[in-house]
């Protein structure tokens, strides 16, 4: 599911997936989906924490400029990609705006 999630928010502008939409890249039911996740902004934000997530565990090495010189190039590649970036503020708004 992540995965389809992550391709479609490369293929497709944040409005223009939905969950039906989703369920059909995964080859599920759309209720299947729903009941997992009850709302878009869930499933697009746990599909970007799992993808990001792996990336974002660094290691101590000791130099601490080359630890924070790590962090900051890996956390700025995944800002620039264009299945991550164009999404995360607009989920975290839907989210934000469906629990209210």
């Amino acid at each position: 599911v992540f995965d389809a999630v992550l391709r479609l928010c490369r293929e497709r502008s944040y409005d223009d997936i939905g969950l039906a939409d989703i369920a059909a890249a995964v080859g599920v039911e759309e209720e299947e989906v729903r009941r997992l996740w009850p709302t878009k902004s869930l499933v697009v934000m746990e599909s970007l924490l799992h993808h990001v997530a792996p990336s974002m565990r660094f290691p101590r090495t000791g130099d601490m400029r080359r630890d924070l010189t790590q962090q900051l190039t890996v956390t700025a590649e995944l800002f620039a990609d264009p299945g991550i970036a164009r999404h995360r503020r607009l989920t975290l708004g839907d989210h934000t705006r469906e629990h209210r």
